[in-house]
């Protein structure tokens, strides 16, 4: 059995020896001018799809950060009117101190954690 495997490697290194390096290198590594086009155009069409994938980002960074503006807007008011409420008795409202204090200290801890969450998600910081 070791017999066919060493003339089989005698084979494949006779083949070698006859392919000469300067056969190697005489092939020329430029690409033809169907190729050099075809380069370009993928080179085209992928920046194309890079500043399409930028504009995508910048209108979803819009929208998402006019979102998250009216969302802490909302959030400000309904604390204001609570707190109105309940400094004017308006409509029998009467919430202990210790409630009020709990709510108005979640809401801004809430709104300042979702506000800096979101912010950072839709602006990172750039590479340098």
């Amino acid at each position: 059995m070791a017999k066919p495997l060493n003339e089989m490697l005698d084979n494949i290194k006779n083949v070698l020896d006859k392919i000469s390096v300067k056969e190697i290198n005489s092939r020329t590594n430029t690409p033809d001018n169907e190729t050099k086009t075809a380069q370009e155009d993928l080179e085209k069409s992928y920046r194309a799809e890079i500043i399409k994938d930028i504009k995508q980002n910048r209108e979803e960074r819009e929208k998402y950060a006019r979102w998250t503006f009216r969302l802490v807007i909302g959030w400000i008011i309904v604390i204001f009117i609570l707190i109105f409420f309940k400094g004017f008795s308006l409509s029998g409202f009467d919430l202990s101190d210790t409630v009020i204090v709990a709510l108005i200290g979640g809401t801004t801890a809430n709104i300042i954690s979702v506000l800096v969450i979101i912010m950072n998600f839709l602006f990172p910081a750039r590479k340098k």
